[in-house]
């Protein structure tokens, strides 16, 4: 034990809620038997034992050259790596892949026996790992779900290339079942991460053009900053989304009419009009998203827009009623803050009921009902209402999760990242109580569950609240402000365009020009020429509508950029490879 105070110290700053799995997870009864050997360079193996086999984990000779061999086997030259690891053991091999990662590595690591981890904390000191900054470490069960919540975080299209999946020795044969978990986790997280970057190659062109659509709404608009603080925190929220379940419990939200906010999500509204159902406003994210919904029911034209720029312009031109811009819409943000206007940080989440939470969250509310939530399939039925909305590949993602009541119910791959954000927001934000009155399809865990009548009379009543009269209240933001600046920072995006057009120009030129002039190159005008892109580059992106103009070459970027932080050692090669990626990008622009 002479070691377990300091290490539980260091831990206790880092990763308090490993403690608790681990004080949590020691007063159950365990079949192992864990025990050190020493080993003949004075050093110590891990021995497990279960009632079939023994296990040691390291060298009985050297477990030190052991670990620096097996490490043999990853690149670490790269940049931006994130390394995702099985299994912690005494924290030799961890060590050596500490050594040797860069500063801008990560090491995600899931230990799934807290028995063996408390063992090594009695017995050895792990300070320095537990105090890197770069060490992350789950344990246990409990664990599992926030290690899938953070390797589906952190991994995307930039550091694909770059990852790095290991498992301590003997662990995949020592927990089975939990390696293969550890091992679909990564593999669901690269699918996602498939997903994510096809669907913003999808829909960047339509993002820009419906940007560059909608600016004309700005000056008799309001963005989500002022709104903020203005709504009473006792006053439930009500967020109406689409699924199948949708058609058991809607006809309640007329008791619930002045007694609550009602958000009802884009695709829901076509449900709700169609039976003269209240709500307050409409909340939408899609830049895809079809227009009919909307356009067929004239009684949503004035309802409230809860929107980002890249809504749909079609769907923008019929609605009629307040926009209200949320954040992360990119080039508005950047906008809006050149006049000291900022939004806030949002987390989407992916979904339009994920922002309509953030939203919520934002604008102060406590208590928040969800109904249409299902996340999962109805027998075929994806929507109320008759809408059906598959998507590509839908079957190889389709899986079996637990159901509100108990049950299994299928899900994919989508409504499952949808759910996981759900849980992940409802552990962040303790002081927001979530209830699931949705009646049907997948658990939100965390949620508190209950019939929707039941939460009506238990959150609802006694509760006032107009939010057509609020609105009424708050002026549009260029009614108080000089508008005319604001637009004169618009027109000007034709200046930036002009400009990104001339200098990408001029940095392809110069580009073409070292590629052209070979190995031989000499170092005065390699650095000539390098100094001039990198101050082009730097140009082009302070102008105005850098931001739209990333957006529309994205799918150019994933393609050329996707190895950008592969790193070969030679750097005449590594510059002349950046140099034709920036080639295709300037191409893109232009």
């Amino acid at each position: 034990m002479e070691f377990f105070e300091k290490n539980k110290e260091a831990l206790q700053k880092r990763f308090s809620t490993v403690v608790k799995e681990m004080e949590k997870e020691e007063k159950e009864n365990s079949a192992l038997k864990v025990e050190f050997l020493k080993t003949r360079d004075g050093n110590h193996a891990l021995v497990v034992e279960t009632e079939e086999k023994k296990y040691r984990l390291n060298s009985a000779y050297r477990p030190m050259e052991e670990a620096k061999k097996w490490a043999d086997q990853y690149e670490f030259q790269n940049l931006d790596i994130n390394v995702f690891m099985f299994g912690f053991g005494n924290g030799i091999f961890v060590r050596e892949l500490l050594h040797r990662a860069a500063v801008d590595s990560e090491v995600y690591l899931w230990e799934p026996n807290a028995e063996i981890f408390r063992y090594v904390l009695e017995k050895e000191d792990i300070t320095d790992i537990l105090t890197d900054r770069r060490f992350h470490i789950f344990l246990g069960e409990e664990g599992l779900q926030d290690y899938k919540n953070i390797v589906d975080y952190v991994l995307n299209w930039h550091n694909a290339a770059t990852q790095i999946h290991c498992s301590h020795i003997c662990y995949d044969q020592l927990f089975e079942k939990e390696y293969q978990e550890f091992m679909n986790t990564v593999y669901s997280a690269n699918q996602m991460m498939r997903v994510r970057r096809d669907t913003n190659v999808w829909f960047a062109h339509r993002t820009v053009t419906n940007t560059l659509r909608n600016l004309r709404y700005i000056e008799h608009s309001n963005y989500i900053t002022e709104l903020m603080g203005k709504i009473p925190d006792d006053i439930p929220a009500i967020i109406v989304s689409a699924g199948p379940s949708l058609e058991k419990n809607m006809s309640l939200l007329k008791k619930a009419e002045g007694r609550a906010f009602i958000v009802a999500t884009d695709s829901a509204v076509r449900v709700l009009e169609a039976n003269g159902l209240p709500y307050d406003c409409i909340n939408t994210v899609d830049p895809g998203k079809p227009t009919w919904y909307l356009s067929k029911f004239p009684g949503s034209k004035e309802k409230p827009l809860f929107c980002t720029m890249q809504a749909p312009a079609k769907l923008m031109e019929f609605h009629a009623g307040r926009k209200i811009w949320g954040g992360n819409s990119f080039f508005i943000d950047i906008l809006y803050g050149r006049f000291g206007m900022f939004f806030p940080n949002i987390d989407a989440g992916g979904s339009v009921a994920t922002d309509a939470l953030e939203l919520i969250r934002l604008l102060g509310f406590k208590t928040v009902i969800l109904i249409g939530q299902d996340l999962a399939y109805d027998g075929e039925k994806t929507h109320a209402g008759g809408y059906e909305n598959h998507v590509l590949n839908e079957d190889a993602f389709i899986e079996m999760v637990e159901g509100i009541h108990g049950d299994s119910v299928r899900t994919r791959h989508d409504w499952k990242m949808f759910r996981n954000w759900f849980e992940y927001f409802i552990q962040e934000h303790e002081d927001i109580k979530v209830v699931d009155a949705t009646e049907g399809g997948a658990l939100i865990h965390g949620s508190e569950v209950m019939a929707f009548a039941e939460a009506i009379d238990r959150y609802c009543e006694g509760k006032e609240f107009d939010f057509h009269d609020f609105l009424a209240k708050v002026p549009e933001t260029f009614e108080v402000l000089d508008f005319n600046p604001f637009r004169e920072n618009i027109l000007d995006l034709e200046k930036g365009f002009h400009n990104i057009v001339s200098k990408a120009a001029e940095g392809k030129k110069l580009a073409e020009e070292y590629i052209s002039s070979g190995r031989k190159i000499s170092k005065k005008k390699s650095e000539r020429i390098l100094k001039s892109i990198k101050k082009i580059n730097l140009f082009i992106e302070r102008q105005t509508g850098y931001a739209l103009l990333d957006m529309y070459t994205y799918e150019l970027a994933v393609d050329e950029l996707k190895d950008v932080n592969c790193i070969t050692g030679d750097e005449y090669t590594d510059t002349l490879n950046s140099l034709k990626s920036s080639i295709e990008i300037y191409n893109g622009f232009l």
